[in-house]
């Protein structure tokens, strides 16, 4: 656990070999070569999650290569860690085992142009064997669309429903492959349902504090699929007391949302919205979404916990866009007090100069104490004016800071068009 080759040295053979279970790419491993040798490695790079195209390669008589090329995000991860790597030896394993493998970055052997790992050596696998890796690393591929499954709480029929979709997690860069056209100009696309290949595809958000997007999304998307997949009389059913429900208990974030969508669409998206975004439903259709979710609650917190870190950041935004707007008021009104203080203490200081010219010391010195009022009344207003421009500078500050959070919040879950 430790990450100490120096500790791990000391202690030889007491050091176990990581089980198929204990392979977590997060943490180091010690794992069997082929050879009977065993290796240490650091925390995995790389997952089944930057796996792209995964193909077998003809070697010689009966002997396959198996390549594996990386997604784009792959190769970007690739950038950076490989870079930090420098020259020490890169391992790829599958389910505790280390395999047989070397980096290539295009050549005539790989048969293609990308960063590609080909595994299997320099006397290749058998084709059983080739087969054997190929389908082990595809499934690997699909290991995060299935914890996405199980962070939604899906249940067997979800799961089934969810699987049947072929779902893909899309980068930012490609996400318009699988949703090319976004339900509305002012509204962000986090996943889409294609009702016509039954396919589903979810934006990647790597953001910490939104972790619970992608589990949501991928939840909501399979609603729209089992939407599809209820007989004409269930729907009605369905839509039934969903229409019940909002009418008894409206929903003003959920009715926002669907006045993105036409008539034809609304029950739809008013399925998926209810099952993923409301904690608290009637008896039925509590009973009615327990078909696809064995936890719906813990979907609604996943949800909830996002939601929470956008609602807080738009209302500090607007909070202080209004602080902004007050401070504006104020700074506009105290100057115009300090300015009439000022006025009022210079016509005094002339009215008293003039008279003191003229001999009229009397009614001079009565005038004196006016003056200074005022004069201290023009500083007071002036120390306080610039007491509100300290205060709205900060403001300005702030909502600045703010806005970048939100800039890079939005950026975070809109693809690149």
């Amino acid at each position: 656990k430790a990450c100490d080759p120096q500790q791990v040295i000391k202690l030889r053979r007491k050091v176990p070999t990581s089980p198929r279970t204990g392979d977590d790419p997060t943490v180091c491993v010690v794992l069997a070569k082929g050879d009977g040798e065993r290796v240490m490695l650091s925390p995995a790079s790389l997952t089944g999650s930057e796996v792209g195209r995964i193909s077998r390669r003809h070697l010689k008589k009966d002997r396959e290569h198996v390549v594996v090329e990386l997604s784009p995000r792959g190769e970007m991860r690739w950038a950076f860690y490989g870079g930090q790597a420098g020259d020490a030896p890169v391992a790829v394993t599958l389910d505790g085992k280390v395999l047989e493998s070397e980096l290539r970055n295009g050549d005539t052997e790989t048969a293609t142009g990308k960063l590609a790992f080909v595994i299997g050596g320099k006397q290749g696998l058998s084709e059983d064997e080739a087969q054997q890796v190929r389908d082990a690393l595809a499934q690997a591929e699909q290991e995060e669309v299935i914890e996405l499954g199980r962070q939604a709480a899906l249940s067997r029929q979800g799961r089934e429903i969810f699987a049947l979709t072929d779902p893909v997690i899309r980068e930012k860069a490609d996400f318009a492959v699988g949703c090319p056209l976004p339900e509305a100009d002012d509204t962000f696309v986090l996943g889409c349902y294609t009702s016509l290949n039954n396919e589903i595809s979810i934006l990647r958000v790597d953001r910490a504090d939104l972790q619970g997007v992608m589990p949501v999304t991928a939840a909501h998307e399979m609603l729209h699929a089992a939407y599809q997949h209820l007989t004409l009389k269930q729907r009605v059913k369905v839509d039934q007391m969903l229409a019940v429900f909002l009418v008894e208990s409206p929903q003003p974030r959920i009715e926002e949302s669907l006045a993105l969508y036409d008539e034809e669409e609304r029950a739809d998206e008013v399925h998926a919205l209810v099952g993923t975004e409301i904690r608290l439903l009637p008896p039925p259709l509590e009973r009615y979404y327990e078909r696809y979710f064995k936890d719906r609650s813990s979907l609604v917190t996943l949800f909830e916990g996002y939601q929470v870190v956008f609602d807080q950041l738009e209302t500090r935004f607007a909070i202080l866009q209004f602080e902004l707007a007050s401070l504006d008021n104020q700074l506009g009104a105290v100057r115009g007090q300090a300015d009439a203080a000022a006025a009022e203490s210079d016509r005094l200081f002339d009215q008293i100069t003039q008279l003191r010219n003229e001999g009229r010391f009397d009614e001079a010195n009565a005038l004196v104490d006016a003056q200074n009022a005022a004069a201290n009344r023009a500083n007071s207003l002036a120390n306080q004016y610039n007491a509100l421009v300290r205060q709205y500078n900060d403001t300005v500050t702030a909502l600045n800071a703010a806005a970048l959070s939100l800039g890079d919040l939005y950026q975070q879950v809109t693809p690149v068009s």
